[in-house]
This record gives structure tokens, sequence and C-alpha cells, in this order.
């Protein structure tokens, strides 16, 4: 299920109903504006194979030369067993997704850009749909710490509220042409063999 999302060519897509998206949305939505691959993955442990099955992202922002990861956790009793699994094997998880290796070039810039020149800036997104307690989140900052990432931001059902009026001020303050029903994407999708 991998999938390469490029950016909308004519800017960000504008939402229906903001006041409907969900946690998952806006996952999908974020970071539209950078080259993004995402890849289903099973978290396994000893006793259980199929742990866990969760949607991990890549975004590449190719103009800054950066790359930075989300994580999206479906509701489930071991939300916080997943994020630190992913604190040990984002890295693996970045590794795999670098062997598609995509160079471009931006209008006017004559500079060849390269996804293997791009550096990982140390940030993680992890977007629970159960929230994590402030002792969780503590306790998965210093385990992040460890493995290098400088900074872990949490989105759950709480920051979905915020951002829900973020883009209704957004739509407002921008008005173009309203969405046709039925014929709305978050971004366009591009299968990558495996």
């Amino acid at each position: 299920n991998r999938n390469i999302l490029l950016p909308p060519i004519n800017g960000p897509a504008r939402v229906p109903n903001p006041d409907t998206f969900k946690l998952k949305d806006f996952f999908d939505k974020d970071f539209e504006n950078w080259l993004r691959m995402r890849d289903q993955i099973t978290i396994s442990t000893r006793d259980n194979p199929n742990f866990a099955s969760v949607e991990f992202r890549l975004m590449m922002a190719p103009a800054i030369g950066t790359k930075t990861v989300a994580l999206y956790v479906p509701f489930s009793a071991s939300a916080f067993e997943i994020c630190k699994s992913f604190a040990l094997h984002y890295e693996t998880l970045m590794s795999a997704q670098s062997t598609v290796k995509i160079s471009m070039r931006m209008p006017g810039d004559s500079r060849q850009m390269n996804t293997d020149d791009m550096r990982f800036n140390g940030d993680v997104f992890l977007y629970t749909e159960n929230a994590l307690t402030d002792d969780q989140k503590a306790a998965l900052n210093a385990l992040y710490r460890k493995h290098g990432v400088t900074e872990v931001s949490y989105r759950s059902g709480e920051w979905t509220i915020y951002d829900r009026s973020l883009l209704k001020t957004e739509q407002e303050n921008n008005p173009g042409p309203p969405p046709k029903p039925g014929n709305w994407t978050v971004s366009p999708h591009m299968p990558i063999p495996k």
C-alpha cells in the first residue's frame, strides 16, 4: 500500500466542510505542500505478529532539503505501546522508504534536488485517536530523544478541534470556488510498485 502523494498543483485543496474533519483527515491533509510517501505498517510483538496496523508517512520538503515523519494510530488501547515501538523503528522505516529515489528541479531554479540529499530534521508527528497522558508524553519524549528526535508533536481529538477552526478561518479569508461535491481529494495518489 505504498503511495507517493504529490503536492496539489493549484495549491491546497479546499475542504468541503471542515466541521466534519476527523483526525485521520488531518493526517491526510497536513503537509500537503510537501512530497509525501505513505505506507501501512504492521506493529508486531513476541506474542502477536499482527499486533496493530498503522499508517506511516515520510514527508519531504525539497526546497529546504529536509524530511520528517508522521504516524497515524487508530483507536487502540495500545496507542502508547505503538508510539514506543515507532521510536525504536522509525529510522528503519525511513531507510526503507528511501529505496524510492526522486530527483527534481523547481521551475526557475538551476539546482537539482534529490531525495537522497534530504536530511531528517528531527521532528516526529504522532497522530493518535486516543489522547496520551502527560506522563506518557514525557516518557515518549525521553525515548525519542535517545533515538535522535529533537521534537515530538502530538495530535489527537483535542487538536482536531483547533485545526478545524484554522481551516474554517483560512477558507473564509481566501474564498475561492466551492469544492464540487463528490469531486474532492486530499491530493493525487500515484502507486509505487513494490
